[in-house]
């Protein structure tokens, strides 16, 4: 196991031409847990079996290949975060990764080495862009991170789903989104869905069985925190309307 570790990291140290890497891994309390929906963030994972020499494997990467342990938010947030940084301090950097929520890039290029393709994927920031798979509806930028706010993750354990009042999922969203060609473009779209598919208010019982009582633009602030990576840029839904000069209450009024 040890021994494929290191082939990995050798082998996409040569393939990239790199000369430094830096390792993260996940550790405890991740504030995800904490936020209030219906259901557990990633309780869907629970009867999934561990890897059986994980905790050896990150145990050895910690001691004898510097890897660092995050507390607080996932491994992910950090990743994201470095990679901006870096980015905008101008040195070339790879993400090694085959997650997702990485191509949020919406301020800054990004550049992904993906094991199963072998090869390097780039992503240019701002408005992104979506495509259609077999498994649902892809993508890039601004346009991934709000696909991923309102269709939700079902491997994650969270959706605002249950929420709407008609049936919306990957072909509506891609049909609505696909043709908005800026981040305002995006943005305003989001709230003329977001007021076909939610009431002005809603309620419901969470999982840690407190009564919630939350307006459409409350209920989406709080979803938002559940795919937004926290890289340092726009970690609240407010934050990222008043970037493009919006107004977040655009949400609940006309």
């Amino acid at each position: 196991c040890i021994k494929t570790l290191n082939d990995s990291i050798k082998k996409v140290m040569e393939f990239v031409g790199a000369t430094h890497y830096e390792i993260y891994i996940g550790g405890s309390d991740n504030f995800r847990l904490k936020v209030p929906t219906p259901i557990e963030y990633k309780s869907s994972r629970g009867d999934t079996a561990r890897p059986l020499l994980l905790t050896q494997v990150k145990e050895y990467l910690i001691k004898h290949r510097g890897a660092k342990r995050i507390t607080g938010s996932e491994a992910d947030d950090l990743v994201n975060y470095r990679m901006r940084i870096l980015n905008k301090q101008g040195i070339r950097c790879i993400a090694y990764s085959i997650d997702k929520d990485i191509y949020q890039n919406v301020d800054y290029d990004l550049m992904v080495y993906d094991p199963s393709k072998e090869d390097i994927i780039v992503s240019k920031k701002g408005v992104g862009e979506l495509w259609e798979t077999k498994y649902g509806v892809k993508g890039s930028g601004l346009k991934w991170l709000i696909t991923q706010l309102l269709l939700g993750d079902p491997v994650d354990s969270y959706s605002p789903k249950p929420f709407f009042n008609k049936r919306y999922g990957d072909k509506s969203l891609f049909k609505d989104f696909n043709d908005c060609a800026t981040e305002v473009e995006v943005l305003e779209k989001f709230v003329e869905v977001a007021k076909r598919l939610v009431p002005d208010n809603v309620s419901y019982t969470s999982f840690t069985g407190q009564l919630m009582e939350l307006n459409r633009k409350e209920l989406f602030e709080m979803y938002y925190l559940l795919p937004k990576m926290r890289d340092g840029w726009c970690e609240t839904l407010e934050e990222l309307f008043s970037f493009y000069g919006m107004d977040i209450d655009s949400l609940i009024y006309e």
